[in-house]
């Protein structure tokens, strides 16, 4: 199978238009010994390479919801994303999935500001390797304009953004607006434990 490779000439130019990709391209670093693919056939509208960062819009893959933003750079790795998905229904949800190789670095930035709790509502940002939890601090951080930086993660990662209202105190309130912190943590927690194990079973090796 052929091999795409995005040289750094190529990237200096922005592409226009609707460009498709398929798992064998590749979006190198060559300064960074780095390189992002995908996992499945997909679409965007604009990709750039600009200080060793790969900047897409409006890309879309094949069975996620579109993402209007992804910046994402590695150094000393190489990670596959597989999927993108967003819930909207009552409050939002984010979830990225990829597979990390090498003991190196990432950084990511979905368009989401990585702030404190604000204007009633509670950010927050979860980071689980395989099915396990890792704390913020413990190899991974976020910037307060939402980009993350993970270091020394590998295997399937994923990235869980969700933003929570404060809990009601109106006890004439239906019963979903009064326990909403509570409800929405359980629901993003079965989202992630759902997408990982999903995750997990398409694939324990990306080359499988």
């Amino acid at each position: 199978m052929a091999v795409l490779v995005v040289s750094l000439t190529w990237s200096a130019a922005t592409a226009q238009g609707t460009n498709t990709f398929t798992p064998a391209d590749k979006f190198n670093i060559p300064s960074q010994n780095g390189t992002v693919s995908f996992a499945v056939d997909g679409t965007y509208s604009n990709a750039t390479l600009r200080n060793d960062v790969w900047s897409f819009t409006d890309l879309w893959l094949n069975g996620s919801q579109s993402l209007g933003k992804l910046e994402v750079s590695t150094k000393d790795s190489s990670i596959i994303i597989f999927s993108h998905l967003t819930f909207d229904t009552l409050r939002k949800i984010s979830v990225l999935t990829y597979f990390s190789e090498g003991q190196g670095t990432q950084t990511l930035n979905i368009g989401i500001e990585g702030g404190e709790s604000r204007g009633g509502l509670y950010l927050e940002w979860s980071v689980i390797v395989d099915e396990t939890f890792i704390a913020q601090g413990d190899k991974w951080n976020i910037t307060p304009e939402g980009t993350l930086t993970l270091s020394g993660l590998t295997g399937n990662i994923t990235v869980l953004y969700f933003s929570l209202g404060e809990e009601g105190s109106n006890e004439n309130l239906p019963f979903i607006q009064q326990h909403s912190v509570v409800i929405f943590t359980a629901v993003a927690v079965v989202i992630t434990i759902f997408v990982t194990i999903i995750v997990r079973a398409r694939t324990k090796k990306p080359s499988d």
